[in-house]
């Protein structure tokens, strides 16, 4: 019964519960749209009332490292470890950011899956399919 106690409390306590300012990309609503460049559908989101009042705003995430980018100048986070992403697991594409620094400020990179925090100017991207759904530009790194 220790055992099952011990793992209970484990598990209640997985770094999930720190990844943070995800809640507002979560409530994005998304839809199939039709992209003739690829001649398929996929998910986009909706520009409607609510990520039209955070589109362009200052954000701040909390999200799991995914090192993709780097030697682009890019930083992907996502708001479950990589074994889980959207790249990976079939979670939703509200669960992955890119984010863009300040040009000339060196991209982080750290181990896959570290926790990292992330401070900027928030786009929603329906249509270009060579970025995510949401970057973060202007970006600067929050140390905890």
């Amino acid at each position: 019964m220790k055992i099952l106690s011990f793992l209970f409390f484990l598990l209640s306590h997985i770094s999930f519960a720190q990844v943070s300012g995800w809640e507002k990309l979560d409530k994005v609503k998304f839809s199939p749209k039709y992209f003739e460049k690829i001649q398929t559908d996929l998910l986009a989101p909706i520009m409607e009332t609510y990520a039209k009042s955070i589109d362009g705003k200052e954000i701040t995430l909390k999200g799991y490292y995914i090192p993709v980018g780097a030697e682009f100048n890019i930083m992907i986070i996502s708001k479950v470890p990589y074994r889980m992403c959207f790249f990976c697991g079939g979670a939703s594409p509200a669960t992955v950011v890119e984010v863009y620094f300040p040009k000339g400020k060196k991209v982080p990179i750290y181990p896959t899956d570290k926790l990292v925090k992330v401070k900027g100017k928030l786009k929603i991207n329906p249509d270009d399919l060579e970025k995510l759904n949401f970057i973060i530009y202007e970006a600067v790194e929050v140390k905890e």
